[in-house]
């Protein structure tokens, strides 16, 4: 046998409970608020806003120090989580990637967003093939952050917007080409 992943015994469980909008809990003395998401970076993402202490632990919906990656198929739902996120009127964001952020660079994050979206929602109506739009996309915005590559999601994710999503092969596909 090879040196690699086994997977036998293991039995899948689904889950137990599922919920949309908002969802109270208590987690010890402390509670704590699950927000529903919608698909923004992926089709279930769910926030925890811990009101008690003003922190939001975001997961995916944010990233600090690289790109977002759009699994969803919707910049425009990408966007949206993250105004969710600030609706809470948190101070403090744990990001699915990089380091703890503040609350002006949520806002900075989202603004970033929002002129990819433009963009490249631009680039849609005016005609413009995916790749190429990608490459001007990654061309204006990758700057100094990780995973320009990713950008290619993002810019599809405003073309699913504009006219259809693409399939998950396509969204790795592109990122390998602008990469």
């Amino acid at each position: 046998m090879g040196t690699g992943l086994h997977f036998s015994g293991i039995t899948v469980v689904g889950p137990t409970h599922t919920f949309t909008g908002r969802e109270e809990r208590r987690v010890g003395d402390v509670t704590v608020e699950l927000i529903d998401l919608g698909p923004g970076h992926s089709a279930g993402d769910v926030a925890l806003w811990v009101p008690g202490d003003g922190i939001v632990f975001a997961g995916d919906a944010l990233f600090q120090g690289g790109h977002m990656i759009v699994w969803s198929g919707s910049l425009a739902a990408c966007v949206q989580s993250v105004d969710t996120l600030l609706a809470t009127g948190a101070e403090v964001f744990v990001p699915g990637h990089g380091a703890l952020m503040e609350r002006g660079a949520v806002i900075a994050f989202r603004d970033g967003l929002t002129r990819v979206q433009e963009a490249a929602t631009a680039h849609a109506k005016g005609g413009l093939s995916l790749d190429e739009a990608a490459a001007r996309v990654h061309a204006e915005f990758a700057g100094g952050l990780a995973h320009p590559e990713r950008l290619f999601t993002a810019t599809a994710g405003a073309y699913a917007d504009a006219l259809e999503p693409l399939e998950v092969l396509e969204l790795v596909r592109g990122m390998a080409d602008l990469a």
